[in-house]
């Protein structure tokens, strides 16, 4: 019944005594990983940083030097754990939608701190563009569509 009642097309509605059981037992599960399709989307971070000097970095792979918007071999393995793929998946899921992006905010000032706790003052990290490759899983026979979604610009001294 729990199962079924996920199902937006039976319409089937929980008591409320069920569902505080079915919480408190952490019972509650929703199954729409697959459903209504497969993820549509294979996005990657791309995150092109300026330094105080002037220098391009990328910023995500902290490294000098422009960042590649090259699809990776395997999109998994850019991400460092699948708590960090959930937390970027988020934040690209988050640009889609119109107003504040509290996500984007919070990660770009944990960015300027990172780069800059690496100690290096000449270094320091200026201004940067979060932005995420998305390719498009299309039906068979069809190439695959790419887009560059920017998500977010930030000064870090702004």
């Amino acid at each position: 019944v729990q199962n079924l009642s996920t199902l937006p097309a039976l319409s089937v509605r929980l008591s409320d005594e069920f569902r505080a059981v079915r919480q408190f037992f952490g019972l509650y599960q929703y199954w729409t990983m697959f459903a209504p399709h497969p993820e549509m989307t294979s996005p990657w971070p791309v995150i092109t940083g300026q330094l105080v000097d002037g220098t391009i970095v990328d910023v995500y792979n902290r490294r000098i030097g422009a960042p590649t918007t090259d699809r990776p071999e395997v999109v998994s393995a850019v991400y460092a754990n699948g708590r960090w793929r959930k937390v970027l998946s988020q934040l690209e899921d988050e640009s889609y939608r119109n107003g504040p992006q509290p996500l984007a905010r919070t990660y770009a000032r944990y960015l300027c701190r990172s780069w800059d706790a690496q100690g290096q003052p000449d270094r320091r990290l200026s201004t940067f563009v979060i932005s995420f490759e998305v390719e498009w899983s299309q039906p068979p026979g069809f190439p695959k569509k790419r887009v560059t979604n920017t998500v977010w610009r930030h000064d870090c001294f702004g």
